[in-house]
């Protein structure tokens, strides 16, 4: 797995984490909400953390947040889950 499969794979697990239920895993409210925040923040640590794992993953952490907060909103379905494309990070 190449490191860009990596981060596509936290973010994936971070979206699973902020909206499905337990699945007969250990599951706990503090880690949905950690979720949230790293997927939403606009700001602080979490935001830091969404940009970096973004960044790695090659994906825009804007559009990452923006997507995420559809999906938690239940304005995207998250059966669609992470786009196929997603705008790829900025150049800085």
């Amino acid at each position: 797995m190449n490191e860009r499969a990596l981060w596509l794979s936290v973010i994936k697990q971070a979206l699973d984490d902020a909206v499905m239920p337990a699945r007969g895993f250990y599951y706990s409210p503090v880690e949905q909400q950690q979720a949230i925040n790293f997927l939403t923040a606009r700001s602080g640590r979490w935001a830091d953390a969404r940009e970096a794992a973004a960044g790695a993953a090659g994906i825009d952490p804007d559009y990452l947040r923006d997507h995420a907060e559809a999906i938690i909103e239940g304005r995207r379905s998250f059966k669609r889950g992470m786009p196929k494309s997603m705008p790829l990070r900025a150049a800085a």
